[in-house]
């Protein structure tokens, strides 16, 4: 089979290309008999006027790789990444292709209801494809609202199961380490991370450090932490990835994303797979990984005092925060990549064979 990945560039940073990439690497690994190749559709390192240009260019640029390839693979967030998908999927099928639609996106729902367009264009998009992919059951749910298409998989985000490790030991003067990693901006909630600590007591401050991993809004966080006097209490490190993630996980003790909207986020995976305890939302894919009370905590999003009381229970009990890390362990196995991989080659074959 010749499959073309119609996605970002490699070089966009966050969760999607981070899967786009998995998926790719671990298909032409595992199943010599695919020929994966990738169409960057998108790039973010340039001005966005010439980003509009750049994507224009990949649409017409794909029209000379049509012979070569049978099934096409489009990546699709929400917003922009919907609508450019929403031209590669008209165009394709034009020319006879097969297409199979994969839904990342965390705010899917808010971008369907926004206007009677994009509920109409997402029922178009979907309904021409010949499969669709979901990250869960909940978008499952959502997309049999949305079109008449019912061939959809849910295939979960993948991620590579470290093997054992020797993890950082707890001793009496090693604050609890907290870990975030996403965007930093209000949609994963990492404001309302620091609103929480800003309110726990001086004694709990103290036992606690928080790391903040991400891109964006790294100014902003660094000035509401000075405002909110947690310099002691939160480090900011900015985006990082390979063996700097690994080692951020090795040593943290709990995992917190509070987010608004997600979809299922990799980092919580990647978090489980490290025998971490998680503190998240009830948003999304993320029920579905995160069981409340068995490996984590999972609040509203934006109740502050919740997720300061989940903060406080896993910063004072070590033996809570070792059977929940041991759980998310053994939930995360469903998607350890050759899983995932084995699942979509499947899915190509039944898309290849009509």
């Amino acid at each position: 089979m010749k499959i073309m990945t119609v996605a970002n560039a490699k070089t966009v940073k966050g969760g999607i290309t981070s899967v786009v990439n998995s998926l790719i690497e671990g298909i032409t690994a595992a199943h010599p008999g695919c020929t994966m190749a990738r169409h960057a559709s998108y790039i973010d390192s340039v001005h966005p006027l010439l980003r509009i240009i750049y994507s224009l260019w990949a649409m017409l640029l794909l029209l000379f790789k049509l012979p070569f390839y049978k099934i096409y693979h489009l990546h699709s967030a929400a917003d922009g990444s919907f609508y450019r998908k929403a031209l590669y999927t008209f165009l394709l099928r034009l020319f006879g292709k097969k297409v199979i639609f994969h839904i990342h996106g965390s705010s899917f729902q808010e971008f369907h209801d926004r206007s009677r367009f994009n509920a109409w264009l997402i029922r178009r998009t979907l309904n021409r494809s010949n499969g669709i992919i979901v990250l869960s059951e909940q978008m499952k749910g959502l997309v049999l609202t949305y079109c008449g298409n019912e061939k959809i998989w849910i295939l979960p985000n993948p991620i590579q199961v470290p093997a054992a490790w020797n993890a950082a030991g707890e001793g009496e003067d090693r604050p609890v380490q907290l870990l975030f990693m996403g965007e930093i901006g209000p949609r994963k909630g990492i404001y309302d991370l620091v609103e929480a600590l800003s309110r726990l007591d001086q004694s709990a401050r103290q036992r606690t450090l928080l790391h903040v991993c991400g891109n964006h809004e790294i100014e902003k966080l660094k000035r509401l932490i000075e405002e909110k006097q947690l310099t002691d209490t939160c480090i900011v490190h900015g985006w990082i990835d390979g063996e700097t993630k690994a080692a951020m996980l090795k040593n943290a003790d709990v995992y917190i994303l509070p987010s608004y909207q997600e979809g299922l986020p990799v980092s919580i995976l990647e978090a489980m797979a490290y025998e971490l305890p998680i503190i998240s939302t009830n948003v999304g894919g993320i029920p579905e990984v995160v069981l409340n009370n068995e490996n984590g905590f999972v609040i509203t999003p934006g109740d502050v005092e919740a997720l300061g009381r989940a903060v406080t229970r896993l910063t004072e009990d070590a033996e809570l925060r070792r059977r929940f890390g041991q759980k998310s362990r053994s939930l995360v196995a469903p998607h350890d990549l050759g899983l995932v991989v084995g699942n979509l080659h499947q899915i190509y074959k039944s898309v290849a064979s009509g």
